[in-house]
């Protein structure tokens, strides 16, 4: 998972992709499905479309057999996380009008006191809105995204906004009021 944090996809592949073979005869769905939800991520962040949406199928598919007994790994996978995984892989693989309803349907499961994941979605949202080409819907959730990130002191997310921002200043939209509103909010930092 770091690997997937410093960008380095093609290691997350081969590092998530030797710790599923070393559990294969083992019993831990929960952290057979982190696993799967991570390798689908880098595979995204790869654009390998089709083994990503693979693996988080594979994920989804261990949310349905998976027993209530809890494993001693302290990972899990939810039916939230799937779903918002899909969202988030949906944004990398630049699959917008898909990751839209992905992404909002894992933020309105999503628990509200997670706030470093949920400022990650909301940035991932902002991203898919920009994709799209809606303009001040892009904006407007990169700012709500900035806030919560701020607040928290997520670098991370707020270096998203900051390269969403980058993109929309780029852009022949660098006009719009809602762009320079986001400029304007990202001054705060």
């Amino acid at each position: 998972m770091t690997c997937i944090q410093q960008q380095k996809p093609i290691d997350a592949i081969q590092y998530l992709e030797s710790a599923l073979s070393i559990i294969e005869d083992a019993h831990f769905p929960g952290l057979r499905g982190y696993i799967l939800q991570g390798l689908s991520e880098a595979h995204a962040m790869s654009q390998h479309k089709r083994q990503s949406w693979d693996a988080i199928h594979l994920a989804e598919q261990l949310l349905i057999a998976k027993p209530g007994i809890k494993e001693c790994s302290y990972c899990d996978i939810t039916t939230t996380s799937v779903m918002a995984q899909k969202g988030v892989n949906a944004v990398l693989l630049k699959e917008y009008g898909q990751a839209l309803p992905l992404l909002n349907t894992g933020l309105h499961q999503y628990n509200p006191m997670h706030l470093r994941g949920r400022a990650r979605l909301i940035a991932q949202k902002a991203e898919a809105y920009y994709g799209l080409g809606c303009i001040d819907e892009s904006a407007e959730t990169a700012i709500d995204a900035f806030h919560i990130a701020h607040t928290i002191g997520s670098q991370k997310t707020i270096a998203r906004v900051k390269n969403l921002y980058t993109l929309l200043n780029s852009s022949p939209y660098r006009k719009e009021k809602s762009v320079a509103q986001l400029g304007a909010t990202l001054t705060l930092n």
